[in-house]
Formats: structure tokens, C-alpha cells, sequence
């Protein structure tokens, strides 16, 4: 279901551009959450500990840690260059 909103979106990256602006006006906005978009099916909780790598990739997450098969956008607070004049 998630690969025909990318489709639709002409690609990953502009579905996830598109969606985060997209919640973030109708949250500015007071109005309630969209549901267009697709959500991917999340794996069961689980009652075991996280390995380092899913506490890594779950702290950009902002969550306390990722399983295999869950989908999680990180969230970006910096722009990197990098420098190619050397």
C-alpha cells in the first residue's frame, strides 16, 4: 500500500517531503490529521531489548528503539556539506 503513494508521489523522497509538510501545515492549522497517505503495518510490540544498531537508529527516530520491519522517518535538525574542493 505504501509503494502506490510513492508512486503516486513520483518517488520516496518526495512522499516524504510531501507528508511532512503536509502534517506539519494541518497541525499549524488546527485541523485534524490526514489520512491519504498510507501507514505501513508495524511489526508486534515485543518484550525483548533493543541491540545497539536498533538503539541507534531508534534515537534519530525518536523512539527508544526500532525492530526489524518497522518503518521510521528520522528526524533531520542539521544540514551536512561535504567539502569537495580538496
Amino acid at each position: 500500500p505504501v509503494l502506490l503513494d510513492e508512486v503516486r508521489a513520483g518517488g520516496r523522497i518526495p512522499l516524504i517531503i510531501g507528508r511532512g509538510l503536509t502534517s506539519k501545515a494541518r497541525a499549524e492549522l488546527g485541523l485534524p490529521a490526514f489520512d491519504l497517505f498510507k501507514t505501513p503495518d508495524q511489526p508486534a510490540e515485543s518484550t525483548k531489548g533493543f541491540t545497539l544498531a536498533q538503539k541507534m537508529v531508534g534515537k534519530a527516530c525518536g523512539v527508544a528503539g526500532i525492530r526489524p520491519g518497522t518503518y521510521c522517518e528520522p528526524k533531520m535538525t542539521t544540514v551536512g556539506s561535504q567539502d569537495t574542493t580538496g
